[in-house]
Order: structure tokens, then C-alpha cells, then sequence
């Protein structure tokens, strides 16, 4: 008999404590995906936005540097060097235009009709090289920019190729290399971002390569891009996937954490209050509820017939 009452006492706690466990394991639960979705929303939203800066401003500083290059290959030392764009004239040429423009890494001239390109062995001469001539030569205007390298673990250079023109003539097409260094001083500018990865990419959207990164990092991080004017880049914005199983509402979700949680605290709270003491309490209030005022007792007492 004894066990039946204490198990009777104990059972009404123990469902209790269950029940709290149960709604503050939920409460919890919701309210760490409603902030995972929260979080990713912000990240999100902050990493389009320097996405759009980024390309804005590597696009600014893209075009600036085609245009000194267009202003260098048509300054007069250069094109006086040039002459009848023979090979002595184009060496004396590149020699001319790397003196006014000291950061130039390299700088190629070639004949008008890139003759030199199209008997080339493309292994040695380079296949990004030759196609960015054979480009410049199709538009008559500057290929865009990309960066190149001569070797799988040479450092990258920026990579412009452009016509050479005199009194609206092609004479020749330049092949200039300058340092990857300002371009991406200006994309490191931007803090990394938690959450989000943005990516420095060049190349067509799925068959592109990552130059630079800022964030978690990821070699293989297809995102949605922008290209950047004037060249082959693109920047990309990334976000790894969440382990996210409820709707993708944060505010519901606070809501919901919210009360499961409210109500997880009132179950612990009569759990340690003590049920049974509350519903004494109740009763007890109840029973003085019921018992006769002294003005009821005098009007029963008034009412009984003498």
C-alpha cells in the first residue's frame, strides 16, 4: 500500500517533469533554427550587396587601366618606335611603352595580321594568349581582361590585349601583362563575412575559376555572380546549407520557441511548487468560498420562525 501512494504522488511530478523536458527541448530547438535562418537571411543579404560593390569597383579600376593602355599604345614615343611594325619596330616598341609605364610586367607587340599567333605552336605560345589576340583582331578593340599565367605554378598576371592604330589604322596588336596586385588589394578590401563566401571568379558561369575568395573558403563554391565590366571576372556570393528541417519563417518560429518555452517554465514551476499543494491551495480557497458570512448568518438567523 505504501508503494501505490508514493507512486501516486510521484507519477503526477514525473509526467510533469517529462512534459517540461519535452517543451523546453522544443522551445529550444526552434528558437536555434528560427536564429540559423535569421542569420543566414543577413549574411545573405549583406553578402549581395558587397557582391555588387566589389563588382562595381574592380570594374572602375578595369576600365581605367584599359584605358591608360589605349592612351600608351597610341602615345607618339610608342608609335615612333613602332615604325613599319616590323620586328626590330615592335621590340623598340615594347621597350617604349614599358619606359612611360614603368608597372608593366611584360609587353608584346605582333604584325597586324597576328601572323606570328596563327603559326604558333599553342602549347608554347599559349592558348588564353592566342585567343585573346585573335579577339582583340576580330572587334578591332581591346580583349577583355584576364589573368593568365605561364606556368600551372607561375604567379598570375593581368592580361590586356589591344589594337595599335595610326590615323584609324591597325599597324599592330599589344599583348600587355601587368600585376595582379592592385586588383586584388581592392578585393581584400572588404572584410570576410560570416556565413558567406565571395568569390573572385573568371571564366563563363559553370565552367569559371576561382582566382580569390574572402570567407569560409571552398575551391568548387558555384553562387550567384556578376560579371565584372570589361573583363572575364566575376564575383559570386555562397552560402553552405543550413540544417534547416522547419519553415523557412524566422518570426513564426521566435513565436513558437517562445511559448513552448513559457510554457516549459510553468510546468517546472508547478512540478516544484508541488501539484498536490495546489490543488490544497484551490480547494482550501474554494472551502472558505463556501463558508456563511457573519450578514448571511444574521439574515438565516432573521428568516427562522420562533
Amino acid at each position: 500500500m505504501p508503494n501505490k501512494n508514493a507512486l501516486r504522488v510521484m507519477l503526477p511530478r514525473l509526467l510533469l517533469l517529462a512534459a517540461a523536458t519535452l517543451l523546453l527541448i522544443g522551445g529550444l530547438f526552434a528558437a536555434w533554427q528560427a536564429w540559423q535562418i535569421y542569420s543566414a537571411e543577413q549574411a545573405g543579404a549583406t553578402a549581395l550587396q558587397i557582391r555588387d560593390q566589389q563588382a562595381a569597383a574592380l570594374s572602375r579600376l578595369l576600365l581605367d587601366t584599359q584605358k591608360r593602355a589605349e592612351q600608351s599604345v597610341a602615345d607618339e614615343s610608342v608609335l615612333a618606335a613602332l615604325g613599319n611594325a616590323d620586328e626590330a619596330g615592335r621590340t623598340a616598341a615594347a621597350l617604349a611603352i614599358q619606359k612611360q609605364w614603368p608597372e608593366l610586367l611584360g609587353a608584346e607587340f605582333y604584325s597586324p595580321e597576328i601572323v606570328e599567333v596563327m603559326r604558333a605552336d599553342l602549347v608554347k605560345f599559349g592558348y588564353a594568349r592566342a585567343a585573346m589576340l585573335v579577339q582583340a583582331h576580330s572587334l578591332q578593340k581591346g580583349a577583355p581582361a584576364q589573368a593568365q599565367g605561364d606556368a600551372k605554378d607561375a604567379p598570375r598576371y593581368l592580361a590586356l590585349a589591344l589594337p595599335v592604330q595610326r590615323d584609324h589604322r591597325t599597324v599592330a596588336y599589344a599583348y600587355l601583362q601587368l600585376p595582379m596586385t592592385p586588383l586584388l588589394n581592392l578585393f581584400h578590401q572588404q572584410s570576410a563575412i560570416v556565413g558567406a563566401q565571395i568569390d573572385l571568379r573568371q571564366g563563363s558561369i559553370g565552367s569559371d575559376q576561382l582566382i580569390e575568395h574572402l570567407g569560409i573558403g571552398g575551391e568548387n563554391s558555384p553562387g550567384v555572380s556578376v560579371p565584372v565590366l570589361g573583363s572575364l571576372f566575376r564575383i559570386s556570393v555562397w552560402q553552405p546549407e543550413e540544417f534547416v528541417v522547419l519553415p523557412q519563417e524566422p518570426t513564426p518560429l521566435f513565436i513558437i520557441a517562445t511559448v513552448l518555452l513559457l510554457l516549459a517554465g510553468a510546468l517546472f514551476w508547478l512540478r516544484m511548487t508541488g501539484i498536490q499543494r495546489v490543488v490544497g491551495r484551490m480547494r482550501r480557497q474554494k472551502s472558505f468560498s463556501d463558508e456563511p458570512t457573519l450578514a448571511q448568518s444574521l439574515r438565516d438567523q432573521a428568516s427562522t420562525p420562533v
